[in-house]
């Protein structure tokens, strides 16, 4: 059964905060890290792409997908290796456009769409995965994961 998102119980997760100990959408995360001061710094990760469970911790250039650790061993020969990103924790809630240089997207729609909207609504977003976008990283407010 595939893991839902703990706060609406609807939509897939994106992010684990281990402070809520709880795996959130995308739009969860935003309300639950910008109800008040003190939980807009805990330190969330994101989550793998590949098996939906364990923490991401780099982005694989080569499959355009954040994976974990087991994930990461499985997918990738020693042989052959592909270009990665380290991942990092954040804190605070990033806009949809810091999550999209996170992930090496470009968001070509985000700026029809308000700023609250952005959490709010994935229809408004278009995405074209671009991994060359990646430099906004440093202006994330991302700091290093302790995995």
């Amino acid at each position: 059964m595939e893991k839902v998102c703990e706060f609406c119980t609807a939509l897939r997760p994106l992010v684990y905060c281990k402070a809520d100990a709880a795996y959130l959408c995308l739009s969860c995360d935003a309300k639950v890290h910008l109800a008040n001061a003190l939980s807009g710094r805990h330190l969330r990760n994101l989550v793998c792409n590949s098996c939906g469970y364990h923490l991401a911790y780099v982005l694989c250039l080569d499959h355009k997908m954040l994976i974990c650790r087991d994930c990461d061993q499985k997918l990738h020969n020693v042989s052959l290796p592909h270009q990665k990103r380290a991942i990092r924790s954040f804190m605070g809630c990033p806009s949809a456009k810091d999550f999209a240089a996170l992930w090496g997207l470009e968001l070509n729609e985000i700026e029809n769409c308000s700023s609250q909207d952005q959490f709010d609504s994935v229809s408004c977003v278009s995405a074209d995965m671009n991994v060359a976008q990646f430099s906004a990283e440093t202006s994330l407010g991302l700091v290093p994961s302790a995995i």
